[in-house]
């Protein structure tokens, strides 16, 4: 899923769906930790990339902490990171990427749950655990809300027409069979509108022999 801004291009594969910073004081940080729900925990860090959590000040993620409800998660340009929870989702998140946990609640004994994430910009892969079996993953975007239920969904998103319309291109010559099937597109977004990205795309699968 492409979203630029307010645009958003979707992407399955196979069924794969492609598709703030506030100070506080630091006595604050360690009396909350001691409060926030932990959710899961980092299983893969490389380069920059920060967290969040609520009521405490932004922090460096290395692999092995402690993911809380609620945390904002942001990558650097070449940052990468994957997060997995507690009923066994997997989220991993590309570079130049941001991603707020809204909700999330799980039973380990009966394998149920609810789970909600927002996400502005960025690359993003999820993979369901428990949850999503029973009940679909909310994916808040600026344009749409998805529901991922089981399965993995990867949600690519652009800043504006032009650059939709580029990972189009990309995606299709060097994706190795795998295309955008559902595309989304922000009438007013900006460099280029929703209608010429429209027809620029369409316009693009015409002339090449990728469908």
């Amino acid at each position: 899923m492409i979203n630029y801004g307010n645009n958003f291009i979707m992407k399955l594969i196979p069924k794969l769906v492609v598709c703030a910073s506030v100070t506080l004081l630091f006595v604050q940080e360690a009396f909350a930790a001691k409060d926030a729900t932990k959710i899961g925990v980092t299983t893969i860090v490389k380069n920059k990339v920060l967290g969040e959590p609520p009521a405490m000040v932004q922090r460096k993620l290395k692999t092995g902490l402690e993911v809380y409800f609620n945390e904002k998660v942001e990558t650097g340009p070449v940052g990468r990171t994957q997060l997995l929870f507690k009923d066994g989702t997997a989220i991993t998140i590309g570079p130049n990427a941001n991603m707020t946990i809204d909700k999330y609640v799980f039973d380990p004994n009966t394998g149920t749950g609810d789970m909600a994430l927002s996400v502005t910009k960025g690359v993003f892969r999820i993979v369901g655990g428990r949850i999503s079996k029973r009940k679909p993953i909310k994916l808040k975007t600026p344009v749409a809300t998805l529901g991922v239920m089981g399965g993995i969904v990867v949600v690519d998103q652009a800043a504006n027409g032009q650059d939709a319309l580029d990972k189009v291109k990309v995606s299709e010559r060097n994706g190795r069979g795998r295309h955008y099937d559902i595309i989304f597109l922000d009438l007013q977004m900006p460099i280029m509108n929703g209608y010429e990205a429209c027809h620029k795309i369409i316009e693009f699968y015409n002339q090449t022999s990728i469908r």
